[in-house]
């Protein structure tokens, strides 16, 4: 239970409880979302959005909505991503979830996200490493999915 409440008044929870299990739910709650198009000044807003974790037969997915049980406005599947840490970055909390090269040659994508709080950023942190974790296994890809990364040079953790 991440808690507390954001400037908009809204609850900050992490992790509905009575819905869990359903539908494959594994973990839901808000992040802060990067935007993936650019403006005319060549800035992208960070979006609050509604995520939930989910598995479906075999893998994990991300799927992230414009607020709890609004219009999905998009997914992440989580098998062969790789989660990165970010330290020293403007914004605490904050972490990226890398889409791996698809077999048609599409380019990876990478999904920069931040939590509100610790509390939320540590839920995440663990819930998304494990199901990009089990992800790769249940589909054969056995790799180091996460690791601490810096401004300029990746650090391997421990």
């Amino acid at each position: 239970n991440g808690g507390g409440e954001d400037q908009k008044g809204q609850d900050a929870n992490v992790h509905t409880p009575e819905k869990v299990g359903e539908h494959g739910l594994r973990f839901s709650g808000y992040l802060l979302k990067k935007g993936g198009g650019t403006r005319l000044a060549g800035r992208r807003n960070w979006k609050r959005r509604w995520f939930e974790l989910v598995f479906d037969d075999r893998a994990g997915v991300l799927n992230y909505y414009a607020d709890e049980g609004g219009e999905l406005k998009g997914d992440i599947e989580l098998h062969g991503c790789e989660l990165r840490i970010v330290h020293g970055a403007k914004y605490k909390h904050q972490f990226t979830v890398s889409t791996p090269e698809s077999e048609k040659g599409d380019s990876s994508r990478s999904f920069m996200l931040r939590a509100e709080s610790l509390e939320d950023y540590q839920a995440w942190r663990t819930n998304l490493s494990t199901a990009i974790i089990e992800s790769s296994h249940s589909i054969g890809l056995v790799k180091n999915s996460f690791y601490n990364s810096t401004a300029h040079r990746p650090s391997y953790a421990h």
